[in-house]
């Protein structure tokens, strides 16, 4: 709480920012919407975080990062991202002396999505160490996620975790999971599938 009014002049504009993305509204105008804030406006709150590094835009693999329009902002400082998805939304109860009531009313599987989308980030950071380590035949020096359309199934999907070389035209991609248990062989299949 002390942190965003020293280095902005706005701090509660961007507050409601944080929490809109904190609470899934990931697109500028999901986040508009969701804070109140005009949507020309949002971008020059959006542009301060990037460039403070509590957000970032991430593009799917392959787009151009300067032009793509399939951009979305993400938290990018676990501690920020902690505070406003468990703690900003609970203040009040936490400051009441409840707090195990408020651990208790969330659900594991909230939890467990939320790990999941950092535990996305450690396997990437995960797969540039073993493609620097000379583990892969695909020399990666960078990871990142896709999402888009899937022309067959005409759906919305995502590869997690996408390492290229591309010189030669070759990609790593990997699915992550955060689960004490899944099917491996129907994930293999589903990431073979989304391979094209």
């Amino acid at each position: 709480e002390l942190l965003l009014p020293q280095e902005l002049s706005e701090p509660a504009a961007y507050y409601s920012v944080l929490r809109a993305v904190a609470g899934g509204a990931n697109r500028p105008k999901a986040i508009a919407e969701r804070t109140g804030i005009e949507r020309n406006s949002v971008a020059g709150y959006l542009s301060t975080l990037v460039d403070l590094d509590i957000l970032e835009r991430a593009v799917p693999f392959g787009d151009n990062p300067d032009r793509s329009k399939r951009a979305v902002y993400r938290m990018r400082e676990a501690m920020f991202d902690y505070w406003f998805t468990f703690v900003s939304p609970n203040v009040a109860m936490i400051d009441a002396n409840a707090g195990d009531a408020v651990i208790e009313s969330i659900s594991e599987e909230v939890f467990a999505t939320y790990l999941g989308h950092w535990f996305e980030r450690v396997c990437g950071g995960w797969m540039v160490s073993q493609a620097l380590s000379g583990r892969f035949e695909v020399p990666v020096a960078s990871v990142s996620s896709w999402w888009g359309t899937d022309p067959v199934a005409r759906e919305q999907v995502d590869i997690d975790v996408v390492g290229a070389d591309a010189s030669r035209k070759r990609l790593v991609i990997g699915e992550c999971k955060y689960r004490n248990s899944f099917d491996e062989t129907e994930a293999l299949r589903t990431l073979e599938r989304r391979a094209s």
